[in-house]
């Protein structure tokens, strides 16, 4: 097996239940979680928005792992009816 893995939890808000791990050796791969541009629906004005809130953080990685930094940022999407008034009111 590759290694090293780095296992990180405890991350804040509603990343709190998720556990990430990184192997240092994996081949570099494409996105898992990259909306296919395709599939995303069409563009909106600045100010148009679908998250109740939005989490983030940086994850560093201990001296001599040779990994960079990694930002992580978590949306929580609002329900539709929330949704619907907010884009009114936007």
């Amino acid at each position: 097996p590759r290694g090293p893995y780095y296992t990180i939890g405890h991350l804040p808000g509603p990343m709190g239940p998720y556990t990430f791990t990184f192997n240092a050796n994996a081949p570099h791969s494409e996105m898992h979680f990259a909306r296919d541009e395709e599939k995303v629906s069409a563009l909106h004005p600045a100010g148009f928005t679908v998250g109740a809130n939005t989490t983030d953080c940086i994850v560093v990685f201990p001296e001599g792992s040779g990994l960079e930094p990694l930002y992580f940022s978590m949306t929580v999407i609002l329900p539709e009816g929330p949704l619907k008034q907010r884009q009114e009111e936007e």
